[in-house]
């Protein structure tokens, strides 16, 4: 295991990207069909169905979880606090999920996998701590000069990194 959240396997980073190019990808992916999903569930009327959509949606949340994609986490968990407060139908969901969840990531992740989660979850609540802060930080200023150039239709797309050395990125 490495420090500040990462696991390694024979010397390389491990983490969850699936078919996606990236694991944030696959977390931006995952973050969007567990929204069409709790949607779905709160209309579904069928008792089947909801048992079916609650299976999918704990899938889903394990494979996020595997990510290591903070923003998305962090995005679904947001989501996640708008829904329950404004869609009773999924009140019960989110709370059964959320512990369900809990539970099988304690029962069946190994330490060391528990250690790394709560690094970067605390990477989310405490980002100075992270190794990636600086050139974070570095990208989100380059990127607010850019939208203040360019607030309505941005500088293009695959356009960011070409344009960042002119932007003062490092």
């Amino acid at each position: 295991i490495e420090k500040y959240g990462v696991i390694s396997h024979w010397g390389e980073r491990v983490r969850s990207s699936a078919l996606a190019e990236t694991p944030n990808k696959l977390g931006t992916i995952l973050g969007f069909s567990l929204l069409i999903s709790f949607a779905q569930y709160a209309i579904s009327q069928k008792r089947w169905s909801k048992i079916i959509l609650f299976v999918a949606i704990l899938v889903m949340l394990l494979a996020l979880i595997s990510t290591m994609s903070r923003t998305t986490w962090a995005a679904v968990f947001l989501s996640s606090i708008l829904l329950f407060i404004w869609v009773k139908n999924i009140r019960k969901l989110t709370v059964a999920l959320g512990i369900v969840a809990i539970l099988i990531l304690f029962a069946v992740l190994t330490t060391d996998y528990r250690e790394v989660l709560f690094q970067r979850v605390a990477g989310i609540i405490s980002p100075v701590q992270t190794p990636d802060y600086i050139p974070r930080l570095n990208i989100y200023i380059v990127g607010l000069k850019m939208f203040e150039e360019y607030p309505l239709n941005g500088v293009g797309i695959g356009s960011f990194h070409l344009l960042a050395r002119s932007y003062g990125s490092i």
